[in-house]
């Protein structure tokens, strides 16, 4: 008779893996195979744009790995491991422009369009890689291509400097169209500006006129003195004059940099201004909007 141990035996766990017995109608062992568990596939690290602003962020409680004898020094492609206490807690870190140019590409060599913005900044500006504005207007591309507003608009700049790629006002109108579409106020007014000037685009004042105010519309500081230079005394057939629109635009455009660049913030306005001294309403709703006495 079989024992209680013999009847309660069980396939050990690394067995299970691979094979298992059992007994066929005629009472003879038969082996029976075992599902295998399909490898486990570690996933690509995804860098997150909070990773990308705060690159020493380690979200695990015990920090980054401690480098060892055998490991391969840092390289410019492989960060250096991150700094950590006896805790292995974070602790804070000096800037380093080369040390972010390799976080970076890290995040851009997986596709992530806020990376690849980032270092073709990197490239473009010279901070922590080489200059090459070559290399800039690529990344920039890669960016741009995956619809990232930011990138067209750094890639619109490249054409219309002729900066890593031949110089081309219809290539800049472009990409300033497609960042504009999404709402980039910045997008919006640089348009209104190619439509003003005819560059790249064919010369179409209403057209200048309705791209700025959408820019102007979301608070957008110099399509706010832009659209106010135009609304002040119209453009024939195209914008009609509004003077008393146009100063109050002047003034929030004067407000707006004069928190950021102190009293000379208000120079291109008061310039604006200066030319129309001689218009009451202006004046006056300008020194209203200001809050001038």
């Amino acid at each position: 008779m079989a024992s209680d141990s013999d009847s309660e035996r069980t396939v050990p766990r690394e067995e299970s893996d691979s094979a298992m017995s059992e007994l066929d109608e005629d009472g003879d062992e038969e082996v029976v195979e075992a599902p295998v568990a399909a490898p486990r596939v570690k996933a690509p690290v995804k860098l997150t744009e909070q990773a990308l602003t705060i690159v020493a962020l380690w979200t695990n409680d015990h920090g980054p790995p401690s480098p060892t004898s055998d490991q391969e020094p840092p390289s410019p492609d492989h960060p250096k491991p991150l700094p950590v206490d006896s805790r292995g807690k974070p602790l804070p870190i000096q800037q380093d422009h080369g040390e972010a140019a390799r976080w970076f590409r890290l995040a851009a060599d997986q596709g992530h369009a806020e990376a690849q913005l980032a270092l073709g900044k990197c490239y473009s500006e010279g901070k922590g890689v080489g200059q090459n504005d070559d290399e800039g207007a690529r990344w920039f591309r890669l960016a741009a291509d995956k619809g990232h507003a930011g990138a067209q608009l750094a890639l619109a700049k490249a054409y219309h400097d002729g900066k890593g790629v031949a110089q081309s006002d219809e290539e800049a109108a472009s990409l300033w169209r497609l960042a504009a579409d999404q709402g980039n106020m910045d997008g919006q007014c640089f348009l209104g500006w190619c439509y003003a000037e005819g560059r790249g685009v064919p010369k179409n004042d209403r057209e200048s006129a309705r791209w700025r105010r959408l820019a102007a519309d979301q608070g957008h500081a110099p399509a706010y003195l832009a659209l106010g230079a135009v609304l002040i005394e119209g453009i024939p057939d195209a914008v009609p004059a509004d003077p008393c629109k146009g100063a109050n635009l002047l003034a929030l455009y004067a407000q707006t940099e004069i928190g950021e660049f102190g009293a000379s913030g208000l120079n291109p306005a008061l310039e604006v201004l200066r030319s129309h001294a001689d218009n009451r309403d202006v004046v006056a709703s300008c020194c209203i909007g200001c809050g001038a006495t």
